[in-house]
């Protein structure tokens, strides 16, 4: 049922109850008052709720912890008041939650960890106080966090490090404090990121969101520094410190340097290893002839021939084998001559570039290989071609 975008006012009527087998109800962009029915909660096979861009007021029932099949709970743009019920952690699997632009106040439920599924939270533009819970970390498929324009105090948690496929994160307008936690450094899925208007300083995480941050979205903090245009640069280690920790300081960046050759060398024996493993029934003379198929047989490896069939498979990359593209190139669908279906992406240099940014290349692997989730395929290999 949906009634969007219509002149419909007054009140929700009670007798929606009735209505049980109802899957999706949407109600956004009217001129609907007064509060929601508790009877709401007897719609059990409701998947989604939409009452968006409304005027409705009052708490939100706690009766709707009762729809245990519900995936969309958008209630944002409304006058919406009181605490974020504690029973939203019951539904299991929630996967949008979006209460931005009310009345809310009190604390943020460490409850939302029970939401395992939950791809997107926005508690933005409300009245919220207190810290940010640090077991929103542990809700590991969170792709999108908005906790930006409420009253927020104390250090983020980092814990939040842990959100390994966080894509985007908003914490501006608040008055969050200290540092940025160092375990942003390995956030390597985030591309958007926002903490200005806070009371932050230190330095800025070294992953891609940062680096390539607008300086509008680090701004009015107390001493932020980092890379960033028109933000100023940290003081070196040895700058600061004369003493021996000062000389850890100058060791760090290589020590993680070489930590991340030595990931990346541990990744490409343990894909030797795999493709390597002896397979049964195949004759001697035969082997020669699989390794000439088989992409994957790394220890025979050729990247010219490698990077000849997969300009093959893909009609050298036509846009009908295109599957879609993210912050560092396209993906393509290809078919190799073993009969393999892989998706290939194609890292390339931008036209003003003579080479490609290895930099990236490494970054995107590193996240590939360190990254586990349900929308993001296996990776089995990697080369460079110039």
């Amino acid at each position: 049922m949906d009634l969007s975008h219509n002149y419909l006012y007054g009140e929700l009527s009670w007798k929606w109850e009735s209505c049980r087998n109802l899957t999706s109800l949407t109600i956004s962009n009217n001129n609907i008052s007064g509060e929601i029915p508790a009877v709401f909660g007897k719609m059990t096979r409701l998947q989604k709720l939409d009452l968006s861009s409304n005027n409705l007021s009052g708490v939100i029932p706690r009766e709707l912890a009762s729809l245990q099949f519900l995936l969309d709970l958008i209630l944002n743009s409304n006058r919406i008041t009181g605490d974020i019920p504690n029973e939203i952690g019951f539904l299991s699997k929630l996967e949008h939650l979006n209460l931005a632009s009310n009345n809310f106040r009190g604390s943020i439920p460490a409850q939302f960890v029970q939401c395992t599924n939950l791809l997107s939270l926005n508690l933005s533009k409300n009245k919220l106080e207190g810290t940010i819970p640090s077991e929103i970390g542990n809700v590991r498929f969170l792709e999108v966090l908005d906790l930006s324009q409420n009253q927020l105090t104390g250090r983020i948690p980092q814990e939040l490090g842990k959100l390994r496929v966080l894509e985007t994160m908003n914490v501006s307008h608040n008055s969050l404090l200290g540092s940025i936690p160092e375990t942003f450094g390995d956030m390597l899925a985030l591309t958007i990121i926002d903490v200005s208007y806070n009371n932050l300083e230190g330095p800025l995480p070294n992953v891609k969101a940062f680096n390539e941050a607008p300086f509008e979205a680090i701004q009015h903090n107390k001493r932020l520094c980092g890379n960033v245009e028109a933000l100023q640069k940290c003081d070196s280690p040895m700058s600061k410190k004369g003493n021996g920790d000062g000389g850890r300081g100058t060791t760090a960046i290589p020590v993680l340097t070489f930590l991340g050759f030595l990931l990346l060398a541990s990744i490409v024996i343990l894909l030797l290893i795999f493709v390597r493993r002896p397979r049964k029934n195949i004759k001697r003379e035969d082997i020669g002839r699989l390794n000439d198929l088989d992409f994957l047989c790394i220890l025979n490896f050729d990247g010219k021939a490698f990077y000849k069939q997969i300009l093959e498979a893909t009609e050298e990359f036509d846009s009908k084998f295109y599957v879609g593209e993210g912050a560092y190139g396209i993906v393509y669908k290809a078919e190799i001559s073993t009969g393999q279906i892989v998706a290939v992406k194609k890292i390339s240099s931008s036209p003003e570039e003579e080479i490609l940014d290895f930099v990236s290349f490494e970054r995107e692997i590193q996240a590939l290989s360190n990254i586990r989730h349900r929308n993001i395929v296996k990776l089995y290999g990697f080369c460079s071609h110039l």
